[in-house]
């Protein structure tokens, strides 16, 4: 059984992945104003983070296939912190970039090795209460990237908020390195119990749109809430950073209900509840996209839950994936979700520049229900593709 430090070691990994994911919208906005970038700069700063990491997955479960999770983790999770040092001491858009997609590639790692070593230590239901479970305690750091981070970035200045960030992300490369044990194959018990286990291409295409769309949620965290917010719905600063903490508690409260959720109801059923709530919502914002704050939080916060959808696709995807597979396909579908952000984001670049701010938001809201739409009827049919 793995012992308590390793879950402290994930947990911590885990913690700084979700915080890196959505401290851009804090940091962002003071960056681009310091380095003066345009609005597509922008657009493509914010999804380089979101781009590097989708296009590690699949090297990640290769490695992981090869190497086990330990080793590959703890090396990524320090590459990650070299970038946020990078970014922290940038002064132009390139080194900027650079620096957030570093940091993009150490994070990669975070959820796949969680998914991939209690696979390997647990059989697959535990794993996945497991996994889902420390999913969200990660999360919290989430809500730390919102008005906590805001009043560090105010009282500190965004380059020593993300340095000081970069050396826990070092911090957590030791711990990986140091609690995570090495596992030899005769420990592998996910891979004894799902030998039989043959590989459902259909089953797992119908699952893709919902790893794409889930990220719909971190497309306005991390990016284009802000300037919604500040622009649209005309808040001060303090207020979206505000909103951006009662959108972040109300993904980490929904990430802790979802191992008891589980136990109970399909997951189709409760990703059916998410989507149609989402999709609502959503078009609400698109047919008006000035709302009041209270009507922008909802529906943010409501986006921002469903990619808790994520690690329950993630958790139906195991007991379709061999065993031999499970580090490549995990980190494909996994790196389906960052794709996903990182081809909304420099699009919603797009139409920022070509619209006025308040047309620009209704058309985003508007291609963001469109895609919700898509993914829930695709998750609907999953079930015959294991009949079949």
């Amino acid at each position: 059984m793995p012992h308590r430090k390793t879950y402290v070691a994930f947990a911590f990994t885990f913690f700084l992945s979700m915080y890196f994911r959505t401290f851009f919208a804090v940091v962002g906005p003071e960056l681009s104003h310091d380095l003066a970038l345009t609005p597509v700069q922008f657009g493509l700063l914010s999804s380089a983070f979101f781009a590097s990491f989708a296009i590690s997955q699949v090297p990640v479960g290769l490695l992981f296939d090869r190497f086990g999770c330990r080793l590959p983790a703890a090396m990524l999770v320090l590459l990650g912190s070299i970038g946020a040092a990078l970014m922290a001491g940038a002064t132009s858009f390139f080194p900027a970039v650079l620096g957030h997609g570093l940091l993009g590639i150490g994070c990669a790692p975070a959820l796949m090795s969680v998914y991939f070593y209690f696979g390997q230590t647990q059989t697959w239901q535990k794993a996945a209460r497991t996994a889902t479970g420390i999913a969200a305690l990660g999360s919290i750091g989430a809500l730390v990237s919102t008005t906590p981070l805001e009043m560090v970035v105010s009282s500190f200045g965004w380059r020593n908020a993300v340095a000081v960030s970069a050396c826990f992300l070092a911090v957590a490369a030791g711990l990986v390195w140091m609690w995570v044990p090495a596992l030899t194959r005769s420990q592998d018990i996910g891979r004894d119990a799902s030998d039989s286990i043959k590989t459902n291409p259909m089953f797992l295409a119908l699952l893709a749109p919902i790893f794409l769309s889930a990220s719909l949620g971190t497309v306005f965290r991390s990016a284009w809430a802000s300037p919604y917010l500040l622009d649209v719905v005309e808040l001060s600063s303090q207020g979206a950073a505000n909103i951006f903490a009662l959108i972040s508690v109300a993904g980490t409260v929904t990430g802790f209900l979802l191992p008891f959720a589980m136990r109970r109801w399909k997951p189709g059923s409760i990703v059916a509840v998410f989507y149609t709530c989402a999709i609502t919502l959503t078009a609400a914002l698109a047919i008006s996209p000035a709302q009041s704050p209270i009507s922008a939080a909802a529906a943010l916060s409501m986006l921002y839950a469903i990619g808790n959808c994520h690690t329950i696709a993630m958790a139906e995807a195991q007991s379709h994936i061999e065993a031999r597979r499970r580090g490549v396909i995990l980190g494909l579908l996994n790196g389906l979700g960052f794709v996903g952000v990182a081809l909304f984001s420099p699009l919603f670049g797009v139409i920022a520049r070509v619209f006025a701010q308040e047309p620009a938001f209704s058309i985003m809201f508007g291609v963001t229900a469109c895609a919700l739409v898509v993914s829930l009827i695709a998750y609907l049919f999953r079930g015959r593709a294991v009949r079949s």
